[in-house]
């Protein structure tokens, strides 16, 4: 489905000084970000002086590539099929089958890559774009925020992108995209473990794109922390 038009973008943003300029901003954004939804009206956002503003708000999810790193040495040839139940380093619980198949060579320090989807949410301010917004991760009812030096145990967003917010050079697309690339290297979010375990201090990579639980056994070998 395509994003919502501009005009009709505009017509939700009752107050809003530079609604065209908004409209238009936010209109790219989804354009780009398929994943992110506009509020169908404005919403109550409760400033930190315990104010309160009807804003627009932009929700969903952005794909983000979590890096990780494997260090040491292994050779890998042929066919292996694993069965039954592996524990790694008493973190992770494997159970279930693999198949792998073909040659691989695995010397030093390798760097993958597996992409989440991230919540957020990003509100606009009256003044948008003339005023940067306000973002946050969104974590979901299974998901916990870790803070980060970008992301705070509420979950609110500081980034020196935000900080320098140009009205004439800034927008929406291009603050996304370096969430992205700055969540890459300190994702803000990992899963919930289950009662009675205690939270990773990192995400560990799966195949899913929602966030990895290692004690379900969603891992696929090659991309063990």
């Amino acid at each position: 489905m395509p994003p919502p038009s501009v005009t009709e973008i505009k017509s939700r943003l009752k107050g809003y000084r530079f609604g065209d300029l908004a409209a238009r901003d936010v209109n790219a954004l989804l354009t780009n970000f398929a994943d992110l939804k506009a509020a169908d009206k404005l919403q109550p956002y409760v400033h930190h002086t315990g104010t309160t503003e009807q804003l627009l708000e932009v929700i969903g999810t952005i794909p983000v590539v979590v890096k990780g790193k494997w260090g040491g040495d292994m050779v890998w040839g042929g066919d292996m099929v694993w069965g039954g139940d592996m524990v790694w380093d008493g973190d992770m619980v494997w159970d279930g089958d693999m198949v792998w198949g073909g040659d691989m060579v695995w010397g030093g320090d390798m760097v993958w890559g597996v992409t989440y989807n991230i919540p957020i949410g990003i509100w606009l301010g009256l003044d948008h774009p003339h005023k940067s917004p306000t973002v946050f991760v969104k974590p979901t009812y299974d998901m916990c925020i870790q803070q980060t030096p970008f992301v705070d145990q509420n979950g609110k967003v500081y980034l020196p992108f935000l900080a320098e917010w140009k009205h004439n050079s800034s927008d929406l697309t291009s603050l996304v995209q370096i969430m992205c690339a700055t969540f890459a290297d300190k994702c803000p979010v990992y899963a919930k473990p289950p009662p009675g375990r205690a939270p990773l201090s990192t995400p560990t990579p799966s195949l899913a794109v929602t966030l990895p639980r290692p004690w379900e056994g969603t891992q696929a070998m090659g991309h063990l922390p």
